[in-house]
This record gives C-alpha cells, sequence and structure tokens, in this order.
C-alpha cells in the first residue's frame, strides 16, 4: 500500500534550500572538483597541507570524479525527483533528506579527519578559524545544510 499523502506540504525554507539553492551549490561543487581541483582541494583542506593539492596522482583524479558525480547526482534528486514527486510528499522528502544527511555526516567527519591528519586544530568546530572566503563559504554551507536536514527531519516548521 502506498503511503499516504502528508496534509501539509513542504515550509518555503525547505523548498527554497533544497529545490533551488543546494542543486545550484551541488553543480558548482562538481564543476570545481572536474575542472579546478586543486581549488576545490584547497576549500577543504587546512592552509598547510595546500602545497599537496598543487598535483593530483591519478587516484585522486578518479575520486575527484567520483566526488563530482555524487554532487551531479544529489542536484538532481533535489532538482528534478522532490520537484517530481510534490512537496506534498513528505515521506518521499524525508527519505531523501535524511539520505543525504548520512553524506553531510561522512562529509564532517572526513573534514575532521583531515585537520587530524594535518595536526592543525579542527576549524569544523571553531569558526573563529575560518580565515579565508572558501573556509566560510564551505564550513557555512556544510553547517547550514546539515542543520537544515536536521531540522527537517525532526519536523521544524511543519
Amino acid at each position: 500500500m502506498a503511503p499516504e499523502k502528508q496534509a501539509a506540504s513542504v515550509p518555503l525554507v525547505y523548498r527554497v534550500y533544497m529545490l533551488w539553492l543546494e542543486p545550484v551549490f551541488a553543480v558548482i561543487g562538481a564543476y570545481l572538483y572536474i575542472f579546478t581541483p586543486t581549488d576545490a582541494l584547497q576549500i577543504i583542506t587546512p592552509p598547510p597541507l595546500h602545497p599537496q593539492t598543487l598535483q593530483q596522482t591519478p587516484i585522486e583524479k578518479l575520486l575527484m570524479w567520483e566526488v563530482a558525480s555524487l554532487y551531479v547526482y544529489f542536484a538532481f534528486i533535489e532538482f528534478v525527483v522532490l520537484r517530481y514527486v510534490g512537496s506534498e510528499r513528505r515521506d518521499i522528502w524525508r527519505l531523501v533528506v535524511a539520505g543525504i544527511l548520512l553524506c553531510d555526516m561522512g562529509h564532517l567527519w572526513s573534514l575532521k579527519l583531515v585537520a587530524d591528519a594535518s595536526g592543525q586544530p579542527s576549524a569544523l568546530w571553531d569558526p573563529r578559524m575560518w580565515t579565508r572566503w572558501e573556509d566560510w563559504g564551505n564550513q557555512f554551507t556544510t553547517w547550514f545544510g546539515f542543520l537544515l536536514r536536521v531540522s527537517f527531519i525532526l519536523g521544524v516548521g511543519f
């Protein structure tokens, strides 16, 4: 039996972020990983590691394409699939958002691991360490998206 439709649609803040902003961010991220991998790596790594990002090994290039592919997939899921099911189908939205939330947790964990491996204090938890606009952009959008998804799963605003 198909799940019943939810009476209330998805609130505007979630729709704007998940149907418009985040798919655009994901496509931009995919572009960076494919066409400017050094820039992409320097956005997600602490400055002391930047010299190691200037050249990528074939395996690193493979991984960059894999990440870019996932970003394109996220953009497709949010821009196409969530529109297709409509904002009244909160059950489908919750499943999609939960899946992306799992990816957020992996992304946040990887940022912590890179900071730990570099011996640098983790900028993950401390906005005072976000010294470049790239740090602000990456950390803010990652944390904002993460917290918005947690709020969605918890039903905040419904």
